[in-house]
């Protein structure tokens, strides 16, 4: 079959009709393209389905998620491109694509399927006709109900079984706007052969039936009438709430302005009957709640514009309180609302004013933007709740999970990305997205909904102001108490029911936390017209208030009168320009580094004034409150700072500028709240998009009230060296600074192809934005980027960055007046205290802001960090210029007096490398093993000293616990163990080393945190990026506190055989050591290609990380790895590995000191307990570590298991060998004598396998009357086989000799998928072959023939592994 069910298995094969026809199923499907024998032999009769031909299209890209392909497909079916390699889309292989979209069934009942795309002729639909008219069962799926005659009559299916009331795989209406109407007309354009077989089908269909309906006995109903609709409006005797006395009513109607949702629609009411509710049998009824005992009284139909996320929910359920008709899905009218409730029904669509005030619907809800003809109707009320702009957009992201999303959508609103493609969201369409927070309310009640993101303007606000003034009931969400009484006495619901007592969909505080300040600023930057709109609506809903309260009668108590406000400040008039008149200067022009000749006088760019600074645009200016620009700025602080010099931080990204802001507004600064950048103006798009976005100069910069501003971007003319401005820069270890960019941008999928570009290997792609940068900024951050942003040539080509920018830059860092360097930042800090006048107290940098965690560092690989330090060299030799620099600023800072910040700690004195320990050693040298020459004069690799073992660098050092490497070291176990030597395990990856690390440390050794791998020294990652990682040699471990650690990584150079250590490794069976591998690390989709590359048979691809693996570790774990790992040798290339390295391996598996073998551990655990003299009472392996269940192991084939065992033979024969040497060891332990463990449990006694069964006769059927389908007059025609028509040519091969394919056997495999025989089974003879067009309701025809009594395949009536899912494949 075409969907793969069952494929792979070993009886898969194309079943022919002779074969279906002799076995006991009694009704299978053909679901894949005809082929020679398919149809027309004896004792079988045929059937298909048709139907409108782009229908069973859409259904296909819907069903098997071909929505991204359908242009392309198209594209290469019209000829303009090649056909590329398709994936497999939810069961349907990559072969099986275009055919679905080129005349599929032409295609399918030709004979020709797999004709390339564009190719299918007449000739094609000339077989098919003919073929078509062969079949005989032929019915239309639009016609459906008027053709099942021909299943009761022709294959005697019972009529009760026969109605098709449900769609079987149907898609909702809105799924089907997954397919454009372009994608629709060019499909129809495409396959008009399929559209004249489909008429020429049609025609066939109705002959069939007409034939049916002759013959005597059917008991299928004819198909009902639709009904007459009764009247559409239901008289009530209940009384007007007289509307058009309330006041608001008087002003001028909504339809004489021309407000939208006031025009009336000219198709409201719709006259279709289905969309009727006064009809009970209509689908739409089932909607409805049933009538209230205690119906309101009041004639009006109330319609509720329901803001989503505005307390709609709340409002619905007063109103069923209070005896309201509602829908069932949360008051919305039935198919219309924004969360997708009864979508895809036949009664879904957008109802109108019109429509709602006519049927028994009492209270509906427009939970949607409005639209023409939505309000203003005749017996109709309406009514919204508004409530703070932010609080119902922050709902908005927390019920429907858009916290990912919501920088996304504030930079598409600021202009400054495309919008992307957005899923749905809790039951939200991806179409309505940003739409909540881009002035949601005004575009809702607008009328313009689906305007542009940031493309809401006054002409909005205006009309949504005008729509507002004309709705009856304003509530306001935050002040509901005082306005309830409106619905008491406009809508008449009882007061009992009215307080708001609780919240619906709320949400706790915690979760407030989800959107972060600076997100919640942004909102209200970004909607100042719902913000105006709010307030607009707050004196609407008092007024409305005010007028329900004078009607009197009211039985609502008093609401809890609130607590006296506390007066408001009386206002502050608003600043000059100048706020920093009576600080006093910090004098920078007798600091040293000012006596330099200026640097306009050499030109520097940074330092020569732009002609447009400051921009006389009032636009820009910050000292009127009522501009824009000002809410970007934090309030004046209290007291303010004393210094009169503006500071303009040089802020390179990532480089710690975000802390420095943090300093500046701790101590008193006035800043930007974007981070500290001048509002509009820096790389991560803050404010872009605003009027006042620009880039500001230093004139603009020192003359403004902000005294701390931040250039995050490459500095440019006139950025520095104005009067009333002194400035700062951050330095840091240059790779450091990347690295940073690279994890906090998410670039590691584009640092290679980066560094390819600098290289000049590769072209510059196009790179969209990456979390707030923008495209353009890119290479820049890994192609010597600090001088690029000194040197006034940010953008210059990649590659392109010379000594001539080398010196600018130079020049340029010598003329800025902080100077720090983040490695050593606790020395510099006097600069800020002495210079900015900070003071002391907040200056410690004791966090990262936005730093990561170690373990991500591992995401940027050696091989990257290399190359980057090795075409960054320009910054590497500006960042030692810059520190000696920020020394001479520090030294000039301390020289000056009253600095209260007190010295940096001195290091602590390091103790003696040597740690003697009290233990007694478990003399290995008296082991029998070790009494062989040593490995070290065999020059077996692992054994020969590293001359740089242990390394001199005291950052390595273990001893000293302020070091940072202590962090990774467990806490001395209160029982250490008994023994001087250190433990030196190799850890097979996946060999059980996790297990052995939980072992020794409930034995009481020392352990690093990290699964006891060496910290910073493992094939995992762990602790990569920090700077003690290296590789540990033997004489390091063995000297350190350490007592128990692993080497996961082939052995190296002097990793074992050392004094004062002893070693340990675990084998397992080859096999089930890679399959771990495979399932752990998620190598499924690769290990066919390792496998060919280890055949030879193609190149390594590039690989990446797979779960903490990096990508260079990749087809190692699958050729000889144990061979490769204790070699030496284990990056050997891909099938390399020979005897020499299996030699080596022996022998240093040899003076391996304990050996244990997983499949036998309980056996050898007695090495741990007498060599290690680890405590017998934790030695039971009772678990797996890491492990895996047997539905796992399913995910590595047979096929792929078996290549794997002949192309790992030096691993089977080196796992042999260890396996001898695990007994050797474990009988010398056992010869010890003292172990405390006990006898390993004997195996029980295996289950004798059954008695064979001998297999039935054949044929079950023989006593079943024919249906005598050679009387039937389609019959009469020439057979298939006379005009060689191929489904009807035999095959020769058909039925198959191979026992395997019987279904007589019932110990066959085969046999699994068919499902038992029916009682009572079917009478007739012939068996049914039906040709299943893919996703033409083949299935629905499966359930129909299993009703009946059909013996089917439990794989949708599909033959065994023959069809084109894949079943049993």
């Amino acid at each position: 079959n075409v969907m793969g069910r069952s494929w792979g298995e070993k009886f898969a094969h194309h079943a022919k009709c002779i074969e279906r026809s002799t076995q006991e199923i009694t009704l299978s499907m053909i679901e894949r393209g005809l082929e020679k024998g398919d149809l027309g032999c004896e004792n079988s009769i045929s059937g298909v389905m048709l139907r409108e031909p782009f229908k069973g299209a859409r259904s296909t890209v819907l069903y098997q998620g071909f929505q991204g392909e359908l242009d392309l497909l198209q594209s290469v079916i019209a000829g303009d491109k090649p056909l590329p390699k398709i994936g497999e889309h939810r069961g349907v292989p990559g072969q099986f694509s275009y055919q679905f979209f080129d005349n599929f069934v032409t295609r399918s009942l030709s004979g020709e399927f797999h004709l390339p795309p564009g190719k299918v002729t007449r000739a094609q639909l000339e077989v098919a006709k003919e073929v078509l008219k062969r079949i005989d069962i032929i019915m239309v799926l639009e016609e459906v109900s008027d053709h099942i005659v021909q299943l009761e009559q022709l294959f005697k299916w019972p009529a009760k079984v026969l109605q098709f009331r449900k769609k079987v795989n149907g898609h909702a209406k809105d799924d089907y706007k997954k397919v454009s109407r372009e994608q629709e007309e060019k499909f129809k354009s495409q396959n008009q052969l399929d559209y004249e077989l489909f008429e020429f089908g049609k025609k066939l269909a109705w002959e069939r039936t007409a034939f049916a309906k002759s013959l005597p006995g059917s008991q299928i109903p004819p198909p009902t009438p639709p009904p007459t609709a009764a009247p559409p409006h239901i008289e009530m005797s209940w009384p007007s709430v007289e509307p058009e006395k309330w006041p608001w009513r008087q002003v001028p109607s909504g339809q004489s302005l021309q407000l939208l949702p006031f025009i009336p629609d000219p198709e409201d009411p719709p006259q279709d009957p289905t969309f009727s509710l006064v009809n009970p049998d209509t689908n739409i009824m089932r909607e409805i709640e049933r009538p209230p005992l205690h119906p309101v009284k009041r004639r009006e139909h109330i319609i509720w514009v329901h803001l989503h996320n505005y307390a709609g929910t709340n409002i619905c359920e007063k109103g069923k309180q209070a005896g309201e008709r509602i829908s069932t899905k949360n008051c919305c009218w039935p198919g219309d609302n924004v969360m997708g409730r009864s979508w895809g029904e036949e009664f879904a669509h957008h109802a109108k004013c019109s429509e709602r005030s006519v049927h028994e619907i009492t209270l509906s809800m427009l939970e949607r933007g409005l639209e023409q003809g939505d309000l203003g109707c005749e017996n109709s009320i309406s009514g919204v709740m508004l409530r703070e702009p932010f609080k119902g957009a922050r709902s908005t992201v927390l019920y429907h999970g858009f916290d990912g999303e919501l920088d996304t959508f504030q930079a598409v609103i600021a202009g400054e990305r495309k919008l992307p493609k957005i899923g749905e969201h809790r039951g939200l369409p991806g179409k309505f997205s940003y739409q909540f927070f881009d002035n949601f309310v005004t575009r809702s009640l607008s009328g313009e909904f689906d305007l542009p993101p940031g493309n809401v303007t006054r002409k909005q606000l205006e009309v949504a102001m005008e729509v507002l003034k004309r709705i009856d009931v304003i509530l306001i969400l935050e002040e509901v108490s005082e306005h309830v009484i409106q619905l008491e006495q406009l809508f008449k619901w009882p007061a009992k029911g009215l307080p708001f007592e609780r919240k619906v969909n709320g949400h706790n505080d915690d979760d407030y936390k989800r959107v972060s300040p600076e997100q919640e600023a942004k909102f209200k930057s970004q909607n100042p017209l719902d913000y105006e709109l709010f307030e607009f609506g707050k004196k609407l809903a008092w007024e409305r208030t005010n007028y329900a309260k004078s009607l009197g009668g009211s039985k609502l108590p008093p609401p809890t009168p609130a607590p006296a406000p506390t007066p408001p400040p009386a206002p502050v008039p608003p600043p000059a320009p100048m706020i920093m008149e009576s600080w006093p200067s910090v004098e920078p022009e007798k600091w040293p580094w000012r006596q330099l000749p200026s640097g306009e006088s050499l030109s520097l760019p940074p330092f020569v004034p732009d002609p447009q600074d400051p921009p006389a645009d009032p636009l820009y200016s910050l000292a009127n409150p009522n501009t824009q620009i000002m809410r970007e700025i934090e309030p004046v602080p209290q007291p303010p700072l004393k210094r009169r010099e503006h500071i303009v931080w040089v802020h390179l990204h990532n480089y710690a500028g975000t802390n420095i802001c943090e300093k500046g507004k701790l101590s008193g600064e006035r800043i930007s709240t974007k981070n500290c950048c001048w509002p509009g103006d820096n790389v991560m798009g803050r404010s872009w998009g605003e009027k006042f976005a620009h880039h500001a100069k230093c004139i603009e910069r020192s003359t403004q009230e902000i005294t701390l501003s931040m250039i995050e971007r490459g500095l440019e003319k006139g950025d520095l060296g104005c009067e009333n401005s002194i400035s700062g820069v951050m330095l840091r270890e240059p790779f450091k600074g990347a690295r940073s960019t690279v994890l906090y941008q998410g670039f590691q999928g584009e640092l290679d192809l980066l560094q390819s570009v600098i290289a000049g290997d590769k072209p510059l792609p196009k790179i969209g934005e990456h979390r707030g940068v923008p495209g353009q900024f890119s290479y820049q951050f890994f192609d010597n980027f600090v001088t690029r942003s000194l040197s006034g040539e940010f953008h210059l080509p990649p590659g392109k960055v010379t000594r001539a920018q080398l010196e600018v830059a130079k020049e340029v860092l010598k003329r800025i007046d902080i100077i720090m360097v983040l490695e050593e930042v606790s020395d510099h800090i006097v600069q800020l205290e002495q210079l900015f006048k900070w003071p002391a107290k907040v200056l410690q940098f004791r966090k990262k802001v936005n730093g990561h965690a170690k373990d991500d560092y591992k995401k940027v690989s050696r091989e990257q960090e290399e190359k980057f330090k090795s075409q960054n060299q320009l910054d590497y030799e500006l960042f030692e210029f810059g520190k000696k620099l920020a020394w001479e600023r520090t030294a000039f800072a301390k020289s000056l007096p009253g600095s209260q910040i007190p010295p940096p700690t001195p290091p602590p004195t390091a103790a003696p490398p040597h740690i003697e320990m009290s233990w007694p050693s478990v003399e290995p040298e008296k082991w029998p093993w070790r009494q062989v020459p040593s490995g070290q004069s065999l020059q077996l690799l692992p054994f020969i000293p590293d001359p740089e073992d242990p390394p001199q660098d005291p950052t390595f050092s273990l001893v000293n616990p302020d070091t940072n490497i202590m962090r990774e070291i467990e806490r001395p176990p209160l029982h250490p163990v008994k023994r001087r030597e250190h433990i030196i395990w190799v850890h097979l990856h996946n060999y059980a080393g996790t297990n052995i690390c939980e072992k020794g440390k409930q034995a009481g050794e020392r352990i690093s945190t990290k699964n006891c791998c060496w910290p910073g020294d493992n094939v995992m990652g762990r602790s990569w990026g920090e700077e003690f990682a290296h590789h540990a040699k033997c004489s390091e471990r063995s000297v350190h506190e350490i007592t128990l650690s692993m080497l996961e990584r082939g052995l190296e150079q002097g990793d074992l055989g050392c004094e004062n250590s002893i070693s340990g490794v675990m084998l397992r069976e080859p096999f089930k050591g890679a399959r771990s591998t495979v399932l752990y690390h998620g190598f499924d989709g690769e290990l066919d290609t390792f496998q060919a590359v280890i055949a030879g048979e193609r190149k390594l691809p590039k690989i990446g990380e797979h779960r903490g693996l990096p990508g260079k570790f990749s087809y190692q774990f699958f050729d000889n790895f144990v061979t490769r790992s204790l070699s030496g040798e284990f990056d050997l290339p891909p099938g390399n590995v020979t005897r020499k390295q299996l030699e080596v391996a022996m022998e240093v598996l040899k003076r391996i000191d304990v050996i244990l073998i997983l499949e036998e551990v309980s056996e050898h655990v007695i090495q741990l307990e007498q060599l290690f003299k680890w405590p017998a009472k934790g030695l039971p392996f009772e678990r797996k570590v890491n492990g895996h269940n047997d539905d796992d192991y399913k995910r590595v084939s047979p096929e792929q298991e078996a290549k794997f065992k002949s192309q790992n033979p030096l691993d089977y024969e080196l796992f042999e060998f260890g396996k001898k040497l695990a007994w050797e060891r474990t009988n010398y332990a056992k010869s010890l004598g003292g172990s405390k463990l006990p006898p390993p449990t004997p195996a029980p006694a295996p289950t004798p396998p059954p008695a064979p069964v001998p297999p039935p006769a054949p044929m079950i059927m023989e006593s079943w009357p024919s249906v005598e389908p050679e009387k039937w007059p389609w019959r009469q025609l020439p057979s298939g086989e006379s005009l060689s028509l191929p489904p009807f040519v035999p095959d020769p091969q058909d039925p198959p000799a191979d026992p395997l394919y019987s279904l007589a056997n019932p110990n066959t495999q085969i046999m699994r998928e068919i499902e038992p025989v029916p009682q009572p089974p079917l009478k007739r003879r012939e068996h049914i072959v039906w040709v299943h067009l893919h996703n033409y309701a083949g299935t629905n025809i499966c359930e129909k023939g299993k009703l009946s009594g059909e013996r089917i395949s439990t794989k949708n009536c599909c033959w065994p592994g023959d069809n084109v899912m894949g079943r049993s494949w």
